[in-house]
C-alpha cells in the first residue's frame, strides 16, 4: 500500500509535457494510467482496513437466558450463562465483560465473570454461570454482554450489547495500562505515608524521591 501511495504521488507530481505532436489516445493513456495507480491504492488501502478487523470481526460476546423444570417437574429453573468466543485462529488480550439488563439497560459488571480475562485463546469459548449474582438484582429480564478486547496487533476494539463492532481510538495496551497502575500505587503511597507523617511516627526514610524510587 506505500509502495502503490508513492507511486501515485509521483505520478501526480511528474509534470507533464506539452507537445503537439501527440494524438488525443496519448492523452487518454495518461489519464488512465493516472487512474489506474488511484484504484490501486483505494484497493491496498482497502485490504489493509480489512485485515486491521479480521481477528476482531469474530470475536463476540452474548448471554444465554434459558429455563429447565425442576426434577419433580412442578416449576421452572432460570440458568442464565455469559459466554465469550474467539472464532479466530489468533488470541485476544485483555477482555472486559459488562453485562446488562432490564428495560432502561442498567450496568452490572461481569458478574461471575473476572473482571478482566488476560488471554482469550483461539477457537475457544468461555462459559461463566450467572444465574446467582444475577439473581441478587431486580429487573434483569433481557440480559446482554458488551465486550472490550485487544487484538494481537494492540488494536482496542468494543462489542456493544447489540452485536456492533467498534474501533476505540488510540492503543491502550499493557505498557500504558502498566504506567497508570505505578502512577496509582505511587498516588497510594504518597497518601499513605502523609497518613503516617500527620500521626507522628513517620520512618526517617520515608522522603518523596524514596517514594517515587519504591
Amino acid at each position: 500500500m506505500v509502495v502503490s501511495g508513492y507511486l501515485f504521488f509521483l505520478t501526480l507530481a511528474e509534470p507533464w509535457p506539452v507537445s503537439t505532436s501527440g494524438s488525443i489516445w496519448d492523452a487518454f493513456a495518461a489519464i488512465g494510467t493516472v487512474a489506474a495507480t488511484g484504484v490501486a491504492v483505494l484497493l491496498a488501502w482497502r485490504a489493509a482496513r480489512q485485515d486491521k478487523g479480521a481477528v476482531a470481526r469474530v470475536v463476540s460476546a452474548w448471554v444465554t437466558d434459558e429455563y429447565f423444570p425442576d426434577d419433580r417437574m412442578t416449576s421452572y429453573q432460570r440458568r442464565v450463562t455469559l459466554h465469550v468466543a474467539n472464532e479466530s485462529n489468533e488470541p485476544v488480550y485483555e477482555a472486559r465483560l459488562n453485562v446488562f439488563a432490564g428495560r432502561d439497560r442498567r450496568p452490572l459488571g461481569p458478574l461471575a465473570a473476572p473482571s478482566v480475562i488476560s488471554v482469550v485463546p483461539p477457537r475457544r469459548k468461555l462459559d461463566y454461570d450467572i444465574t446467582l449474582p444475577l439473581a441478587s438484582h431486580v429487573g434483569t429480564e433481557d440480559p446482554r454482554a458488551e465486550l472490550h478486547f485487544t487484538d494481537p496487533a494492540g488494536h482496542r476494539w468494543r462489542r456493544d450489547v447489540l452485536g456492533a463492532l467498534e474501533a476505540l481510538i488510540g492503543r491502550p495496551c499493557r505498557p500504558r495500562r502498566i504506567q497508570r497502575r505505578r502512577g496509582h500505587q505511587i498516588r497510594e503511597t504518597l497518601w499513605a505515608s502523609s497518613s503516617r507523617l500527620s500521626l507522628g511516627w513517620a520512618h526517617p526514610h520515608w522522603t518523596l524521591p524514596n517514594l517515587l524510587r519504591s
